[in-house]
């Protein structure tokens, strides 16, 4: 398990270009948290098999999902539904809402071993960009406003 955790932690040091030379590190429980533009960045690792880890989850908590009487919030879910299909608006990840905070998550899931240093920061970049997108909108939607950036996700890379 430590091999995990060593590489695990080895590609979050990536992240320190992105957060003023700091970096998230796994704990004892093999969790790491960290905050970009007001949202909240959460590591573990993953596997099916408790010995073999070799998976990193990134979950990022973007903000409430705002529930609104007008038929939005129909429109919203639809719209999450549609960047899931074939994660073709997610940069790999999924969508969802946590059912805890209901906030609105975009989770990641990547072998560890498949990838470059650079090349994990470069996925956690891009998921951040994502879910700014995401975060903009929904927003806007909670504040009344119009849904200002309807093919945002549509712009962001595509694995």
């Amino acid at each position: 398990m430590m091999m995990y955790t060593e590489r695990a932690n080895l590609l979050l040091r990536e992240l320190s270009q992105y957060l003023d030379g700091e970096h998230p590190v796994l704990d004892e429980s093999n969790y790491a948290f960290t905050w970009l533009s007001d949202m909240l960045f959460s590591f573990s690792l993953a596997g099916e098999d408790e010995e073999e880890k070799r998976e990193i989850l990134c979950v990022v908590h973007i903000c409430p999902f705002p529930y609104c009487d007008d038929g939005t919030a129909y429109d919203l879910l639809l719209r999450l539904l549609h960047d899931n299909y074939a994660w073709s608006n997610t940069g790999g990840g999924v969508l969802g809402i946590d059912e805890q905070t209901g906030f609105v998550c975009l989770c990641l899931q990547v072998d560890m071993f498949s990838l470059e240093q650079n090349e994990f920061a470069g996925r956690i970049a891009c998921i951040y960009r994502i879910a700014q997108a995401w975060k903009v909108r929904l927003m806007n939607v909670q504040s009344g406003g119009e849904d200002v950036c309807p093919e945002a996700g549509r712009m962001i890379w595509r694995p």
